[in-house]
């Protein structure tokens, strides 16, 4: 992992990788990748914000998962903002350097961008694809948020027996990256893909790690101000990225206040 700078949106064309990448930004630089759900205070909870949200859902949501779909109740939670073991990520370089610039009151801490070869990520599970729904991996992944987590041995133990149950073997010392079904508008809009972490990645600065093909580009903040101007002029806009009535208005009003 190598930590580089991106001042201008012509750095950022210049810095840009060869295909086969996955890009996320962050509005202050704070040198890590690890899901909501694994930072404190929310890390021993996992299991309770699931199940209470699987419970509750269907009285506000009319085309909730079945039962047993857990990573398309992952994705719904995480679009709803519940922390989870999700960590997004998008195909489109221009709205990962958006997300590093656009909060102006965030405008006097740096940002940072980053850049994922998620086939050379999941070589080092031997599997050299994203992950699709049906994987059983992913599958695994998924259930054992809802039911294998916490300290203690009775947790380890539920862990153990969900992996003979699901037949596999593997330490999920890294995460894995996944293509997901984009069933909500704001998905689509935002070319979304996914890293689901396990339990046995969640104490892992995975993310330093070289092999894991992770850059990470700073974007000072003295440099965001006109990073964010060009963008609005090249149509990389609130309105695109978050499709509604609201952003509309907040576009339209973006070059009388800024």
């Amino acid at each position: 992992m190598t930590g580089n700078v991106i001042d201008s949106f012509d750095m950022f064309l210049k810095s840009l990788p060869e295909s086969g990448n996955w890009f996320r930004g962050h509005s202050i630089a704070v040198n890590k990748l690890c899901p909501k759900v694994f930072r404190e205070p929310l890390f021993h909870s996992e299991v309770y914000l699931y199940n209470t949200f699987k419970l509750m859902a269907p009285a506000y949501y009319s085309d909730c998962p079945s039962d047993l779909d857990y990573f398309r109740w992952l994705c719904l939670m995480q679009h709803y903002k519940m922390a989870t073991r999700l960590l997004d990520w998008t195909t489109n370089p221009l709205y990962a350097l958006y997300f590093a610039v656009r909060n102006r009151e965030e405008h006097g801490s740096d940002g940072e961008l980053w850049t994922l070869n998620y086939r050379q990520l999941n070589d080092l599970t031997k599997m050299s694809l994203p992950l699709i729904t049906d994987s059983i991996d992913l599958q695994y992944m998924c259930e054992e948020g809802f039911y294998a987590h916490g300290k203690g041995c009775s947790e380890q133990r539920a862990r153990d027996e969900l992996k003979a149950r699901y037949k596999v073997t593997t330490v999920y010392k890294y995460p894995l990256a996944v293509f997901p079904i984009h069933e909500f508008e704001r998905m689509k809009a935002q070319q979304s893909t996914f890293t689901i972490h396990s339990f046995e990645s969640k104490d892992t600065d995975w993310h330093l790690e070289t092999v894991c093909g992770v850059t990470r580009f700073i974007i000072p903040s003295s440099s965001k101000p006109n990073i964010l101007k060009m963008m609005n002029k090249m149509g990389v806009r609130e309105s695109a990225i978050y499709p509604s009535l609201e952003s509309l208005s907040n576009d339209i009003m973006f070059n009388i206040v800024f």
